[in-house]
């Protein structure tokens, strides 16, 4: 949209606005033509043989060069070769495919009729061999008079066994008490000068280069890029952000000062990913002056316009919306989970 007297200017609908703001507002309007545009100039590559049809080349390509294609175009050609055929013995169909006759095999009337029904089992009487049973008895003997001697032995000397006892006890006492985990002390002393949520979004220096990256990942994997890349360039302690659960995804902010366990909706968290999201928007304007051609129809400055436009907006319906949202959150507790042993 081209910058004119102060104006921003639709190459959609002409329609001018003076604010950035309201300009950014009017963009989002044009997402389903923006959507039309680009399944317009997507190409249809139809297979009749398969059945198939696909939109990508490359996807194409790899159609093409599987065998199932092969065997089926395979026979097209002139002075082809007879499909062989594969006969069943008792009831005569024949098939082309071997693993076709496999599965009739399991299942033909005939061969289920020729079936012989098994015979049922007579019930035998299993003697137990007298020689090994004494052995077996001889020797649990003996194992029992070994295990009496050494709990004799063993009562002898109740002190040495009562000292092994306490060592045990105070050895594993002191381990679990020393690889117990606290949170409080954690978030609250060692966490205490961590960033709020809000002003860690006020903190992000976005470029031109993270809404292009936006419109090449689309919009899920743009957000995660730019969150996730600015919590790692953070030290642990102050990130705004700590996951400590991420298969239920239990996650605690920093929001005016204080520590608080975020709801199962995370509303705080999307607050800021929406936040985010429009300072990402916001480059857009810079994105048009660096690249002017974008104006012009069927360009790659076009194409890459419509594309950074498209993904950089989000869903369209707020189901779809939620989605994108709990995809990028989960991608970015990954990042930010406790390592309870390094601390």
């Amino acid at each position: 949209m081209p910058k004119t007297a102060n104006n921003f200017l639709c190459i959609f609908c002409n329609h001018q606005c003076s604010d950035n703001d309201d300009y950014l507002t009017h963009l989002t309007e044009h997402r389903t033509l923006l959507n039309e545009k680009n399944a317009e100039k997507c190409p249809e590559f139809i297979c009749k043989e398969c059945n198939f049809k696909c939109s990508k080349k490359s996807n194409w390509t790899t159609h093409i060069a599987t065998a199932k294609h092969q065997n089926r175009t395979i026979f097209t050609e002139k002075n082809a070769v007879p499909k062989p055929t594969h006969k069943c013995s008792t009831c005569d169909k024949e098939y082309t495919a071997k693993n076709s006759l496999w599965y009739h095999m399991k299942k033909c009337p005939g061969l289920v009729a020729k079936q012989p029904v098994p015979e049922p089992l007579e019930n035998k009487r299993i003697e137990l061999d007298t020689s090994k049973s004494l052995e077996i008895i001889t020797d649990l003997l003996r194992q029992n008079k070994e295990l009496h001697e050494q709990v004799i032995e063993m009562s002898k000397e109740p002190k040495i066994i009562n000292n092994i006892t306490n060592n045990n006890n105070i050895s594993n006492s002191n381990n679990t008490t020393n690889n117990q985990f606290n949170l409080n002390v954690f978030l609250n002393e060692e966490c205490k000068n961590a960033l709020n949520i809000m002003d860690f979004v006020r903190s992000l220096n976005l470029t031109v280069q993270d809404i292009e990256e936006t419109g090449r990942l689309g919009y899920v994997g743009g957000m995660t890029r730019i969150f996730v890349n600015a919590l790692k360039d953070m030290d642990v302690k102050m990130r705004p952000i700590h996951c400590t659960d991420i298969k239920r995804e239990t996650v605690y902010v920093k929001d005016q000062d204080t520590w608080e366990k975020d709801n199962t909706d995370k509303n705080k968290l999307k607050t800021a990913l929406k936040q985010v999201a429009r300072k990402n928007l916001q480059m857009l304007p810079e994105w048009q002056e660096q690249n002017p051609d974008f104006r012009i129809l069927d360009t790659p400055e076009n194409q890459q316009y419509m594309q950074i436009s498209l993904s950089s907006l989000g869903a369209y319906s707020d189901e779809e919306s939620q989605k994108q949202e709990d995809k990028i959150l989960k991608n970015v507790l990954k990042e930010v989970v406790i390592d309870k042993k390094a601390t």
